[in-house]
């Protein structure tokens, strides 16, 4: 699990980690990655201070480990909130990469 008990996490899921430990590995998607799994185009501000890279990068690899086509697209300088607001770079490159997905 990735996240800890944060209030927002806290909230959404009904509880922290310790106390509904099997929801919270049912909420993450890297318990649910298999190789069944769709090519996934992940997009992420390297300075993200809510959701750390590290995270992406860990379900990068997993998706990595179970041969499921990935691409992680780093925004630099980008936290949470501008990489949506400012996504520009991570849109094009995203559908360059469904389009070789559809070569494929």
């Amino acid at each position: 699990m990735a996240f800890d008990s944060g209030r927002l996490i806290r909230q959404f899921l009904g509880g922290s980690e310790q106390d509904i430990p099997e929801t919270y590995r049912k909420a993450s998607p890297i318990t649910h990655v298999s190789r069944q799994a769709p090519p996934f185009f992940l997009f992420h501000g390297t300075m993200d201070s809510l959701v750390p890279i590290r995270q992406a990068e860990a379900f990068r690899d997993t998706l990595d480990e179970h041969s499921v086509d990935t691409e992680l697209f780093r925004m630099h300088l980008r936290g949470h909130i501008t990489s949506f607001l400012t996504a520009g770079d991570a849109v094009d490159a995203a559908i360059r990469f469904l389009a070789r997905k559809g070569d494929s």
